[in-house]
């Protein structure tokens, strides 16, 4: 006989976690949940209790589930339990009927899959929901995690378990999910593994009771806190992120998506192809990215029914219409490609469409869904029609859901027409007849993307405006619409742009105005906000609104995306690329590239700060140093430039495209927060009251686009003498610069003294210990710290065993990045082909985590596309641009080559070779390169690492490889090597293929037919066939 039976603790006194308890009981075996058996004999088990939320107290139970395997004749009135040895527990047993417990639910057979029913959403349940919740961004911006992780002060806002039990509490049922393709199978997933303060059940309770909360009511709801389901490995006290997997970003995505819907919160993926132009510029290559992950959730029954794909974020940022024109594949083709992929391999996941190229009826990115032919006629707007009736005729119609973009007039800019009834009519005709009908089927509506600025008059008059609507309540309950389903509000981060963000700068407030959004739709927090609310986020009254329908707004529109680059060295996988930008340490008090004023109007590109940092972005620069002097700092600030010449968009991409590219340019990125330059002017918004604020604007300008700032202070001189008087200056400057995360200091450039004290004068590595203790406590939210390694000449093994150690036991050691002379300045001098290309070959393989490098050199168009060898992407980067290989010079031959087939017995996969080229190479070895396309065509699926390798009597050495690691060559004929990357799974029956190219060495009168190899695969033979 087997039943479920849930364990429902309470104490007085409390007891934190961990605690143990014995179960004795009449049972043969058993399964847990939410709670770890330590051991297990007949009739016994001892178990331990060890999340955070699972303290005891008197008022609020904590439920363990367990199935009991029993015999039929079992007795239960003999059980007992036993709490930490000692404290025996009373027990009452309740017969409980089948499925009602916590512990049956997950024993079932799993949710069922969602459903689009008359125009409204079906949840795992079966039954009506409405999907609320925010998007939470960091694997879409090269992060390979969540973002955030690296702030605040204990595991409220440390730990991702943690973060997902408060918006639990909060009463969310959703989240979606930013990221990047480029992140997830090319990222470097660094680990979040560390100690933190874990913060207690009570702790979480009060982070999330309002300030102005009713005390009864925060006690009563205290007492009904939703359980978490635990990660299946804890992290131990005193630790966070333990649980998180480290082998690569992709299946830490995929456990964060699988946590969430453990937890029961539907997830909403979102492409976002702004930082991911995969879907622009390969859509073969985005339609299998997605097709792979989705295969792979096809696999997980209890995660799967929770997932919804958004294909790509905002086409409107690549200025896509519906319709294919001139050349350019239309958003519909795109979509309809993706889902019929899609489908195939998951047919239970629901698919996602957004609006777009309709900017001449609507305002917002996102939106776009107008049908109606009059109003497409009247407006010359893009239309739809076509992919929604392609969409009628398909097999995954009933699994399709719109999500338009909305937000207020502090993103949008728009003047008018966000609130009232234009605003209601608006959204009737471009979203609401979705609701009630297309082609006689009903789409639900889900506001993908929504927020706004509560100190922002006009924004708070839109966000009461889509309420309305969103919700069919007031004058918002028009004809034309019914309520949504869904709404997610950006973001969560407190490091976006804009004041959107739910948490602060702690990572830990949470910003009650927009949780009082989120209420009015019908999210249901633990802990109750008093209604009706109109406070604040600490109970101060809104910004009221009175008046006209439309407030004034201000002219500085913001941006929505995040911008300022968080703690580097506590973001693994992020690669500085970098450049120095001179001047600060020359005494000039700004940048010695601009020049000094003049007569006439130098062009903006040459003399506008703003300008040039436009270009830097352009050109696929992350990073500036600043080198100075305390001296120069103190100076009084020199005139600059303050009449150009304008430079449009169109002039500097032309200026910025190095000659003789022939494929078509993708949109030239523009700067996120850019500065309008009235016309005429330069750089008349920099201060003239000190050299300090002239720095501190530059500085948060940078970071404020996206870039890290690495101050550099080239005086050592005065750290050597006065160390007191240089420390005192660093302590001084950085609260005057508001240094935040995007801000790394270089405290000693070039540390001229010896790294061992001698003499009774301090070592550098003493200078640095010091420095960097008091400025981590003077700017604690600091990016991090740059250490210059000492010169070849020291004895680097003694000092890693003294000074590296003494780094190590420090709170600061993981805000520390080293630089190698080699990696951190590179000029003309190591630019050669050869020169990049091993740097390039020792970041990726011999220094797997290298920060990056930073250019001393100055910077252009041919500069930059020399510099994509070691990871630069500038704008103009072909889309399928591979680090060139500068090791041969090969020239087709003559005649076309023919490759005669070799057939191989027992084969379980296919391999169709192209032999690419024969030539030369620098030491004069003829080199043939051959592109071989793998596919599996057993029934089982082929996992990385798997081991590949190709065999001919004529192969006399390996040049080089893509596509593998761990290349070799034996000798014989034969080189090996492995597929190890996550993305290099073979799925079976040929369903995908996988391409590597191998360069071998072989005679130089070869004749090509004779070059085809024998290849295994994972210890199997391949069917061999020769490529056009």
């Amino acid at each position: 006989m087997t039943g479920p039976a849930e364990l429902n603790f309470t104490s007085n006194p409390a007891i934190p976690t961990p605690w143990n308890f014995t179960l004795n009981a009449p049972f043969q075996d058993l399964t847990s949940w939410h709670w770890s058996i330590e051991s297990e004999k007949a009739d016994s088990a001892d178990g331990v209790v060890s999340g955070y939320w699972q303290g005891l107290n008197s008022t609020a139970a904590i439920g363990l589930g367990s199935i009991l395997h029993l015999d039929p004749n079992a007795d239960l009135a003999d059980a007992a339990v036993t709490v930490n040895g000692n404290e025996r527990c009373t027990v009452n047993i309740t017969e409980l009927p089948p499925g009602t417990t916590g512990a049956a639910i997950e024993a079932s057979s799993g949710p069922q899959r969602m459903q689009a029913s008359n125009g409204q959403l079906l949840g795992v349940d079966g039954k009506f929901v409405r999907l609320l919740g925010v998007n939470y961004f960091g694997f879409d911006v090269s992060y390979p995690m969540l973002d955030g992780l690296w702030g605040g002060s204990d595991s409220q806002s440390k730990d991702f378990a943690t973060i997902v039990y408060r918006m639990q509490l909060l009463g969310m049922n959703a989240v979606r999910i930013p990221f990047s393709f480029l992140t997830l199978y090319n990222g470097v997933p660094g680990t979040f593994k560390g100690g933190c303060p874990s913060a207690t059940y009570d702790q979480i309770l009060a982070g999330l009771t309002p300030p102005f909360a009713d005390a009864t009511a925060a006690a009563n709801a205290a007492s009904n806190v939703a359980f978490q389901v635990s990660p299946a490995n804890p992290s131990p006290p005193g630790t966070c992120n333990y649980y998180l997997p480290d082998d690569s970003v992709l299946s830490r995505f995929i456990y964060t998506v699988r946590f969430f819907a453990q937890n029961g919160f539907y997830v909403l993926l979102d492409d976002q192809s702004q930082g991911d132009p995969t879907v622009l510029n390969d859509i073969p290559t985005w339609v299998y990215y997605w097709t792979n992950m989705m295969g792979i959730f096809a696999q997980d029954p209890n995660t799967n029914p929770y997932i919804m794909v958004d294909p790509f974020n905002e086409p409107d940022y690549f200025n896509m219409k519906w319709e294919t024109q001139n050349g350019v594949v239309g958003a519909a083709d795109r979509y309809i490609a993706v889902y019929d992929s899609i489908h195939n391999v998951n047919p239970d996941v629901m698919l996602v469409f957004e609006g777009l190229g309709q900017g001449g009826y609507v305002s917002n990115w996102g939106d776009g869904l107008v049908t109606d032919p009059t109003v497409i006629a009247q407006t010359g707007i893009s239309d739809p029609n076509g992919f929604f009736q392609t969409l009628l005729t398909k097999p995954y119609l009933d699994r399709m859901v719109a999500a338009p973009h909305l937000y207020g007039p502090s993103v949008t800019g728009a003047a008018t027409g966000y609130t009232g009834s234009t605003f209601y009519n608006r959204l009737d005709v471009s979203l609401g007849h979705l609701q009630l009908g297309y082609g006689g089927h009903q789409f639900p509506l889900i506001i993908g993307e929504t927020g706004g600025d509560y100190s922002n008059a006009g924004d708070v008059a839109f966000l009461q405006a889509l309420t309305n609507w969103g919700t069919s309540t007031g004058d918002g309950a028009t004809a034309g619409h019914f309520s949504v389903s869904g709404v997610f509000w950006w973001c969560w981060n407190a490091n976006t742009a804009g004041n959107l963000n739910i948490v602060g700068q702690d990572w830990f407030t949470i910003d009650w105005t927009k949780i009082q959004f989120l209420i009015n739709f019908g999210m249901t927090p633990v802990i109750p906000i008093p209604q009706p609310y109109t406070g604040g986020p600490n109970g101060r009254k809104l910004l009221q609104v009175s008046g006209a329908s439309d407030p004034s707004v201000d002219a500085s529109s913001v941006n929505k995306l995040t911008t300022t680059p968080p703690d580097l060295t506590q973001r693994p996988g992020v690669q500085m690329r970098g450049i120095v930008w001179s001047g600060f340490e020359a005494n000039t008090s700004f940048f010695d590239t601009l020049p000094s004023p003049a007569g006439g109007a130098p062009p903006a590109s040459s003399a506008d700060f703003s300008t040039i940092v436009q270009i830097l972005y352009a050109l696929g620069f992350n990073t500036i140093k600043i080198p100075f002097t305390f001296a120069g700092l103190a100076a009084p600030p020199t005139r600059v430039q303050t009449s150009c010449t304008r430079v449009t968009i169109a002039q500097l991409a032309a200026a910025l495209t190095p000659p003789g590219i022939s494929y078509a340019l993708p949109k030239f990125p523009v700067l996120p927060n850019p500065i309008t330059l009235p016309a005429g002017q330069c750089n008349t918004y920099l201060s003239n009251t000190s050299t300090i604020a002239r720095l501190a604007f530059i500085t948060n300008f940078l970071t404020q686009n996206g870039f890290y700032v690495v101050l550099q202070d080239t005086e050592s001189g005065l750290a050597i003498d006065n160390p007191d008087a240089w420390l005192s200056n660093w302590a001084s400057l950085l609260p005057q610069l508001n240094a935040g995360h995007g801000v790394i200091v270089d405290p000693i450039s070039p540390p001229s003294i010896p790294y061992q004290s001698a003499g009774g004068r301090p070592g550098a590595a003493d200078l640095y210990l010091t420095a960097l203790a008091a400025l981590d406590y003077v700017a604690p939210t600091l990016g991090g710290f740059l250490v210059e390694t000492p010169p070849p000449s020291e004895d680097l093994p003694g000092i890693s065993s003294r000074f590296l150690t003494s780094l190590e036991q420090q709170n600061y050691s993981n805000k520390t990045l080293f630089s190698a002379q080699v990696t951190q300045m590179l000029g003309a001098s190591v630019a050669s082909d050869l020169s990049l290309d091993n740097l390039a070959e020792f970041e990726d393989d011999e220094f797997d985590g290298s920060s990056g490098w930073i250019w001393v050199d100055t910077a252009n168009a041919e500069i930059a596309q020399n510099l994509t060898a070691i990871g630069l992407q500038p704008w103009f980067l072909a889309p399928t641009a591979t680090r060139q290989v500068p090791y041969f010079k090969l020239q087709l031959p003559p005649s076309p080559i023919t490759l005669v087939p070799l057939q191989v017995p027992s084969a379980v996969c296919t391999a169709n070779v192209t032999l690419l080229a024969m030539g030369q190479d620098e030491q004069g070895s003829t080199v043939a390169g051959m592109e071989i396309v793998l596919k599996n065509t057993a029934d089982t699926t082929v996992l990385p690492p798997w081991d590949f390798q190709a065999y001919n009597v004529l192969y006399s050495g390996l040049s080089l490889t893509y596509g593998l690691t761990n290349t070799i060559y034996n000798g014989n004929g034969t080189a090996r090597g492995q597929g190890d990357r996550y993305y290099q799974t073979l799925w079976p029956s040929g369903t995908n293929n996988q391409t590597i190219n191998l360069f071998v060495q072989v005679p130089s009168d070869a004749n090509a037919t004779s070059l085809l190899p024998a290849i295994q695969l994972a210890g199997s033979n391949c069917v061999v066939s020769a490529g056009i």
